[in-house]
């Protein structure tokens, strides 16, 4: 295997591939994880499994099942 220095790696932000929403315009799931973050955690768990995807405001985010 060769190695290569991450700074030459290609860009890895995309996470389409992952299943998940972004939540509504602006705000992603904000509104949902801060008034009950174990509820959101477990949800997302339950509908797409132990990997996921979501989004805070612009930032997108990839989830574990550990949330």
């Amino acid at each position: 295997m060769t190695d290569i220095h991450y700074l030459e790696r290609p860009d890895n932000r995309d996470l389409r591939h992952l299943p998940g929403d972004y939540g509504i315009p602006l705000l992603g799931n904000a509104l949902s994880l801060a008034a009950n973050p174990m509820k959101f955690c477990d949800a997302r768990y339950h509908r797409y499994g132990e990997v996921s995807r979501f989004a805070m405001g612009p930032s997108r985010l990839p989830a574990t099942a550990l949330c």
